[in-house]
């Protein structure tokens, strides 16, 4: 969900420790849709895949100096059983007089064990406590070749799609979301490989297996050119999965599509026994 009007705090004591937090009270909207200040501008919070993705932000490119540009793109997957113990993100933010990428940086949250009870004199050595796979083989790895320039349709001709899922706005401002469920479809082609400016957009690969694509210029674009937003990784249990928030200069950025691609060699292991 998200929030709409002015959020308010309570500051309030923690019984485990005594520490003061902050809390948050909001309205819920049906659209997950909020209105941000000073520009009038809506911002959409899109649940992509239940314990797969999140994208938020306004979904209307900037028009004019106030107006806001920037998206939250979040990617989990469920480690031994636990839903979104592990995520990683990506925040990035536009300049909306020169469309010109301000900043763009990575995030990632991880779970605690649920024996791992935090303290104050303990808070600062939570790598100890971050929750992994309990098999040590299972850690998100990259395929060979993952650091060099192999198209990344390269790298996934020996994977399929097991889970995929698109949401598109009926309008970018305030309108409804309708759901599709593209788990059904051929699998071995990516869901989304628009025919992009590959000059107007910065690619990078990250040694860890996070993969960006994002437009180095928002205002770069002709009208009915298309525009995306993109965000993948490697799993922990060998998969692949991104979220691609993409749209139009004209019509803004009103679909939301997330892909988790499977080695099928595992498929063959368990047919084969």
């Amino acid at each position: 969900p998200s929030a709409i009007g002015l959020w308010s705090v309570v500051t309030k004591e923690r019984e485990m420790d005594g520490l003061l937090e902050n809390g948050f009270t909001f309205s819920k909207t049906p659209n997950r849709v909020s209105k941000l200040p000073f520009s009038g501008q809506s911002s959409r919070v899109t649940i992509v895949h239940a314990d797969g993705a999140t994208v938020s932000g306004p979904r209307t490119l900037p028009r004019k100096p106030d107006d806001f540009s920037f998206a939250e793109i979040w990617l989990a997957e469920t480690v031994d059983g636990v839903p979104e113990s592990s995520k990683v993100g990506i925040f990035c933010q536009y300049n909306s007089t020169s469309g010109d990428l301000i900043q763009a940086f990575c995030m990632s949250e991880t779970a605690c064990a649920d024996d791992a009870a935090l303290s104050p004199d303990r808070a600062l050595d939570l790598d100890s406590f971050r929750r992994a796979p309990t098999d040590p083989s299972r850690t998100a790895k990259p395929p060979s070749g993952w650091m060099s320039s192999v198209p990344l349709a390269a790298l996934l001709q020996d994977y399929r799609i097991v889970r995929a899922r698109s949401v598109r706005t009926t309008s970018p401002h305030d309108g409804e979301e309708m759901e599709m469920d593209l788990s059904n479809f051929d699998d071995d082609l990516p869901l989304v490989e628009p025919d992009l400016k590959q000059e107007c957009y910065w690619c990078h690969r990250f040694e860890n297996g996070i993969f960006l694509r994002l437009p180095r210029n928002i205002h770069g674009l002709e009208g009915d050119d298309t525009i995306l937003i993109e965000l993948g990784c490697w799993q922990c249990n060998g998969n692949y999965h991104r979220v691609i928030l993409y749209g139009t200069k004209d019509e803004g950025l009103h679909t939301t599509i997330y892909e988790d691609w499977k080695p099928r060699e595992k498929d063959a292991n368990i047919s084969t026994g």
